[in-house]
C-alpha cells in the first residue's frame, strides 16, 4: 500500500504495521509497544489517537517536516472492540501546493486593493473574488454581498447580450478585451456608467476572467457639460456672425444709396472703394464662419468671389476683351 497503516489492539499495543508507515518512522521494531511509546515523538498524532478523531490533517515538525492525513477507524468483531486501524497518507505535496496558491492569492489581493477600480474574478459568471473598490462601485457594504453572485445580475439590461458575448470571447479566444462603455445596476438599484475590460487569468489553478470596472460618472458629467458648453458657444457664434454680417451689410447698403447722389467721379470711386472694403470684410467673415476653422479660410474661393464682386461693383463684365 502507498499509504501507511498501523493497527493497535484493545490494550493500545501495536500489533501490525506496513512498510509505508516508515514515512513517520514507525517500523516492525515498534510492534508490541504501547501507543504512548509509539507516538512519543508525535504528540499531534497522540492527541488525535486519544480523542479518537475520525480523521485529521497534521503537520509534523523536525525531523519529519511534512503534512500527513491521519484516519482512525475502530475495529469491532461481533460488537466487541478489538482495537484501532490508523491509515497515514502523505499530503505534503498537496499542502505545499495549497500554500503556494494561498500565497499567490494574498499577493493578488494586496495588489488589487491598491487599485481605485473594481477588480472582480469570475468563473462561469460567478464572482469568486472582489477587491474593496468593488464595494463602492457595486453599492455593497460587505464583500460577502458580492461573492457568489452572477456577474450579469449587475449588468444593465441594455448591455446583457454584449456582456455575455465578451465573456465568451475571453474564454474562447483567450485574449485581452479593450475597455468598453457599459451601464450597471448596483445593489441599491442605482444606474451607473462604467468602463469594463476583461482578460483571462489563472486563479486558484483554474481558468477565470478578470474584470476591471471603472466608474466614469464624473467623466460622463464633464462630457455633458462640455457638450452643452459647445452648443452654447455655437449658438453664440451664430448670433455674433449674423450681427456682424448685418451691420456690414447695412454699411454697404448705406454707401450704395449715398453713391447714387454723387456726381463727382473721384468721390464716387471713393464710395465704391469703401463699399468694396465692406464687402471684403463680409466675405472674409462669411468664409471664416462657414469653414468651421476660425484661423483659416480657402483663399482660392475667397479671391474668386471677391474678384467677381469687384467686377460687378464696377459694372464690368469679367469676359470682356482686355480684362483677362
Amino acid at each position: 500500500m502507498v499509504n501507511g497503516f498501523v493497527v493497535f489492539d484493545a490494550e493500545d499495543k501495536l500489533i501490525e504495521v506496513n512498510s509505508a508507515a516508515g514515512l513517520i518512522g514507525i517500523t516492525n521494531l515498534d510492534i508490541g509497544k504501547h501507543s504512548k511509546d509509539v507516538f512519543s515523538r508525535f504528540s499531534e498524532i497522540k492527541d488525535v489517537y486519544d480523542a479518537l478523531q475520525p480523521e485529521s490533517e497534521i503537520y509534523l515538525g523536525d525531523p519529519i517536516n511534512r503534512w500527513i492525513h491521519v484516519q482512525i477507524t475502530p475495529i469491532y468483531d461481533n460488537n466487541l472492540f478489538q482495537g484501532k486501524l490508523i491509515i497515514i497518507q502523505d499530503i505534503n505535496k498537496r499542502k505545499n501546493m495549497e500554500k503556494k496558491l494561498s500565497d499567490s492569492e494574498k499577493r493578488y489581493r494586496v495588489l488589487t486593493e491598491l487599485s481605485p477600480d473594481a477588480v472582480l474574478v469570475v468563473i462561469d459568471r460567478k464572482i469568486i473574488f472582489a477587491n474593496k473598490s468593488s464595494l463602492k462601485i457595486l453599492g455593497a457594504h460587505d464583500i460577502r454581498e458580492i461573492l457568489e453572485k452572477d456577474i450579469l445580475s449587475f449588468i444593465h439590461p441594455d448591455f446583457q447580450e454584449i456582456s455575455k458575448k465578451r465573456l465568451q470571447e475571453v474564454y474562447v479566444k483567450r485574449k485581452l478585451l479593450e475597455f468598453l462603455e457599459e451601464k450597471i445596476v448596483t445593489l441599491k438599484g442605482e444606474i451607473k456608467y462604467i468602463e469594463v475590460g476583461e482578460v483571462l487569468i489563472i486563479y486558484n489553478n483554474q481558468s477565470a476572467v478578470q474584470l476591471v470596472i471603472r466608474d466614469i460618472k464624473e467623466r460622463k458629467k464633464l462630457e455633458e457639460e462640455l457638450k452643452k458648453s459647445l452648443e452654447e458657444k455655437d449658438l453664440m457664434m451664430k448670433e455674433i456672425h449674423h450681427r456682424v454680417k448685418n451691420n456690414l451689410m447695412i454699411i454697404q447698403s448705406l454707401l450704395k444709396l449715398q453713391s447714387e447722389y454723387i456726381k463727382d467721379e473721384n468721390a464716387l470711386n471713393m464710395f465704391k472703394e469703401s463699399q468694396n472694403r465692406a464687402k471684403s470684410m463680409v466675405f472674409i467673415h462669411e468664409r471664416l464662419y462657414q469653414s468651421g476653422n476660425m484661423k483659416k479660410i480657402n483663399f482660392r474661393d475667397y479671391t474668386r468671389d471677391i474678384a467677381f464682386n469687384l467686377f460687378k461693383s464696377y459694372a464690368v463684365h469679367p469676359k470682356e476683351p482686355g480684362l483677362r
